[in-house]
């Protein structure tokens, strides 16, 4: 691997010499600290190594493998009918459609006219007369499960589904949760972070509502919101964290200011998130590997790659910080559930439906990758999934599908 230009020759050394052997000991954490997130760290470690050790007593075979077929009905009976230990996820209705229907895509599979119906209808039921979707019929609108109705419509990828989306309400909406400092609450009354920034340029670019009005001052306060870890964080001051830093580095593009950012902290500390025992993503410093960092981590260097290229800026070698086929070793031989289906968080966690989706859409990212790179993913063309347009999580022709139909639509 090389490394970008910003790193010391001793780094430089290391990573030229590096080939990813997932559950490698020599990258194990030393035993014997007595540290809980160390403790933690080792027991995660172990129990990876005995996943590595099933997962060829299960499938029969030491390659790797996308089980489709599994993951599609698990997917699909979700989608019908949440298990009864879901129940509390009432107000998470819109996202659990998204979900569903872009892990559908991402599979290939062709979804039934009946679901898409259904679904189509669901999502129209949430839609509030003053803009925007609650997580369901009966509940307010909010900016995170605005932004899973439009992208689970936008998944679907019919006429029929996009004009669900009132445009004009959707923009009063957004005002509505706008603040002084550029940033948006969640809701009215709600707390305002780096998440809302990103749902409401995401919704707002992909439905062409945006102004100028709209989003002053909103790249400067994302910008504060970096850490000096490189990262950002939810809000100014806090903890860098994957998930915020994904939806900052996002909204940023969509905006056209990504040039506002500390680029080479930014790139030092999203290469340093991937775990090189497991090959997986942590989130933040010192946590465990998670599969739904696969794509909030995996998808910054795809952004950045194309953001720099742009800016013509040849410093930094984007794709080298990055290892596609750890990611892709972590996602098909540790985190496929081969009994029920599913994508889990790691082993010895049960499968959902947020993991199935991110977990998926990480290895479609980094397939991206390693198909640039050599040319070959990880289990072959039998394991391919669809392309997935890093800024949205929504697959490549679902987006351009999308965009051409509202960029016909007058302006509002």
């Amino acid at each position: 691997m090389e490394p970008a230009a910003f790193v010391n020759e001793e780094t430089k050394a290391v990573w030229e010499s590096f080939r990813f052997n997932l559950c490698d000991p020599k990258n194990a954490t030393p035993e014997g600290c007595e540290t809980e997130t160390a403790d933690e760290q080792i027991g995660t470690e172990h129990v990876c190594k005995t996943a590595l050790q099933l997962y060829s007593l299960h499938m029969k075979t030491v390659e790797p493998k996308l089980d489709r077929e599994k993951h599609i009905q698990y997917i699909l009976k979700v989608l019908n009918r949440l298990p009864h230990e879901s129940y509390s996820l009432e107000a998470s209705r819109t996202w659990i459609v998204f979900w569903c229907v872009h892990s559908l895509r991402m599979l290939k599979h062709n979804i039934d006219h009946q679901i898409v119906s259904r679904c189509i209808e669901f999502l129209r039921s949430c839609q509030k007369e003053t803009g925007g979707f609650g997580g369901s019929p009966q509940h307010y609108a909010h900016l995170a499960t605005t932004y899973a109705a439009i992208m689970a419509l936008v998944s679907i990828g019919t006429e029929e589904a996009l004009s669900v989306i009132n445009r004009k309400t959707l923009y009063d909406f957004l005002m509505s949760v706008k603040q002084p400092n550029g940033s948006f609450k969640m809701q009215r009354d709600g707390e305002a972070d780096c998440r809302g920034v990103y749902c409401a340029a995401a919704v707002a670019s992909i439905t062409k509502i945006v102004d100028d009005k709209l989003f002053e001052g909103t790249a400067a306060w994302l910008v504060s919101c970096q850490t000096y870890e490189g990262g950002f964080g939810a809000e100014p001051f806090v903890e860098a964290h994957g998930g915020y830093t994904y939806c900052a580095v996002a909204a940023l593009a969509i905006l056209q200011k990504i040039s506002m950012m500390n680029i080479e902290n930014l790139l030092y500390w999203s290469a340093h998130k991937q775990m090189s025992y497991e090959g997986g993503f942590q989130g933040r410093a010192n946590k465990l590997v998670d599969a739904c960092y696969s794509f909030w981590m995996g998808a910054i260097f795809p952004i950045m790659d194309y953001e720099l290229k742009i800016l013509d800026n040849k410093k930094y070698k984007v794709g080298s910080l990055f290892d596609p086929e750890g990611l892709q070793s972590y996602v098909l031989y540790l985190c496929q559930e081969l009994v029920k289906g599913g994508i889990r968080d790691k082993p010895e966690k049960n499968p959902d439906a947020y993991h199935t989706c991110y977990g998926l859409a990480g290895l479609a990212v980094a397939q991206h990758y390693a198909r640039r790179e050599s040319g070959e993913i990880l289990g072959g063309e039998e394991s391919a999934l669809e392309d997935v347009n890093p800024l949205y999580n929504v697959i490549s022709s679902n987006y351009d599908f999308a965009t051409n139909y509202f960029g016909a639509q007058p302006k509002i």
